[in-house]
């Protein structure tokens, strides 16, 4: 029910007081104190009902149709056509949506999505079968000028000012439709997009602006992933501007999608020299799985795991994840957590907090692929590049730092103006980007100081000349590892049918600097038991250079 159109906030509940005792056939009347019966037929299952531009009170009943009252609720009628007959008699009515003042749109079972003129008591059906069967519409939702209705026979579109019908169903050869047909709820996002939820496809998305569904499948629950971020650009177009898949099968599916595209990871970022740590004068065998040292965790790190999710408000989520003694060969029992905060200053803000029940590393990072541009299917070296850096520390060919710390200066290592991507990421005169191909290293920020990260100043900042859009990155963390892409190889279809060529995106990943558990002259990751683990990391978009 739409609160926010007629009536005081006193009125309002004692509308919803009212409606609360339908099924019991009784009315509470809060200003009088009063129970009194309420005129509706024996079998009264409520299961739609809206308040209606007209300020009546239309209800929806599960086999007995089309009711409307006054605000009092004191005179409720059934719907009666203009001949006289009840249309909606004997139907399942579980959406009702008004229009306008004299116009509804009725989701029903054996009348589907259904035109309603309070006016002239005409009843036009705009959809009501297909393949000799009741579409069943559960939910009717307003879009602009169109009326989308969630059916048990997928999803019809219908334009009211030229009166055109689009019927979209699960089609097991294309990716990009429906993951399932019946649907049973419809949200419309503060971009534009359009979520379907259905009975066991999981959700569907539709942006705004792409003519093909995107699903999210849970599997269990939902692995720690940031799959899309939409941002206006300088013309207020929106572009998804982190690469990713479809679906979270796809993501699940580490045999022909494996990546860390938007993972949260964990337990370690990075690399790990060798996959050996010691703590206490012990030394622990990690899994060796990238160029004989360990990556992200292992290769069952936290990136590849499921998550518990909660939703905590309307505009933060909460991802928790345990991880036993043991877990790919780290010690201590750790519960973490990843908590998601959409901010009124258009950024998104990331803290991850973990405690162990033993002396263990805790090295937590976003694996978000970065293309400002919104079509990273073709470039992405055009993207400019800030580090607030004045020191990197190098690397091997095999990825691995070396233990120094080198300035950047007179070097393509120094970002400390923007600067295009496309200056040196493909240098083959320099030790660092030839090795890496691009760049994958990590820069000692400036914003650290004796021991403490200042996330007030600015970090980093991605800007592309394309479309405008800035991001710049704030954190504690005393390094932010800089990926640009360079293993990804057009290989594979990903997020909107695109395929990710070499340099087609940027990861700005703050954490601590790779190995540290085996460089003590770097800021230690050691977590010990009744210590927590905090980092922070806020992604703030923006129009301009």
């Amino acid at each position: 029910m739409d609160w926010n159109k007629g009536g005081t906030k006193p009125l309002r509940r004692h509308i919803l007081q009212n409606l609360s005792c339908l099924q019991r056939r009784v009315r509470y009347d809060i200003k009088e104190h009063s129970l009194t019966n309420n005129p509706l037929p024996s079998y009264s299952n409520v299961v739609g009902m809206s308040l209606g531009k007209d300020n009546r009170i239309w209800l929806g009943l599960f086999g007995d149709g089309l009711y409307s009252a006054d605000l009092s609720l004191r005179n409720v009628q059934p719907f009666t056509a203009a001949d006289g007959s009840h249309p909606f008699a004997n139907d399942i009515v579980s959406s009702i949506l008004p229009y306008s003042a004299d116009r509804l749109y009725i989701g029903a079972d054996r009348h589907g999505l259904c035109e309603v003129n309070t006016s002239t008591r005409q009843c036009n059906i705009i959809a009501d079968r297909y393949d000799g069967k009741n579409i069943f519409v559960r939910m009717v939702a307003k879009k602009q000028n169109e009326i989308w209705a969630a059916s048990e026979m997928g999803l019809y579109i219908y334009n009211v000012a030229t009166r055109s019908v689009q019927h979209f169903m699960y089609n097991p050869a294309d990716p990009f439709s429906l993951s399932d047909n019946p649907l049973y709820c419809l949200f419309q996002d503060r971009d534009g997009g359009m979520w379907a939820g259905s009975y066991f496809g999981g959700v569907n998305y539709l942006p705004n602006t792409n003519p093909l569904f995107e699903r999210f499948v849970p599997q269990g629950n939902m692995h720690g992933r940031r799959v899309r971020e939409m941002v206006p650009d300088r013309n207020g177009k929106m572009q998804d501007v982190v690469l990713g898949y479809d679906n979270i099968a796809q993501y699940a599916d580490r045999e022909h999608f494996g990546s860390d595209f938007g993972a949260a990871i964990g337990r370690y970022a990075n690399h790990i020299n060798q996959g050996r740590i010691t703590i206490d004068g012990k030394t622990i065998q990690l899994p060796q799985n990238n160029y004989g040292h360990c990556l992200h965790g292992g290769p069952t790190g936290w990136q590849y795991k499921v998550y518990d999710g909660r939703q905590l408000n309307d505009s933060t989520l909460q991802m928790c994840i345990f991880s036993p003694d043991g877990d790919n060969g780290f010690p201590g029992n750790v519960n973490a957590t990843v908590t998601y905060t959409l901010t009124s200053d258009n950024s998104i803000d990331i803290r991850y907090e973990a405690t162990s029940s033993k002396k263990t590393f805790i090295n937590m990072t976003n694996h978000s692929y970065f293309n400002l541009n919104g079509d990273p299917s073709h470039d992405g070296e055009n993207q400019m590049l800030y580090i607030n850096a004045n020191r990197y520390t190098p690397a091997d060919t095999t990825y691995m730092t070396t233990g120094e710390e080198l300035s950047v200066a007179g070097t393509p290592m120094d970002f400390r103006r923007l600067t295009p991507l496309s200056r040196d990421i493909n240098n083959k005169q320099f030790d660092m980007t030839r090795n890496a191909s691009g760049f994958d290293h990590n820069w000692c920020l400036n914003t650290w100081r004796k021991g403490k990260g200042n996330d007030k100043l600015i970090a980093a900042s991605l800007y592309s000349p394309a479309t405008g859009i800035r991001m710049d990155v704030y954190t504690n963390e005393p390094g932010i590892q800089v990926y640009t892409g360079n293993f990804l190889d057009a290989s594979f279809t990903a997020k909107h049918g695109y395929r990710y060529p070499r340099h087609s995106a940027v990861c700005l990943e703050t954490q601590h600097y790779p190995d540290s558990p085996n460089k003590p002259q770097w800021p230690s990751a050691l977590l010990e038991p009744g210590k927590k683990y905090t980092s922070h990391c806020r992604y703030h978009f923006s129009i301009g250079k």
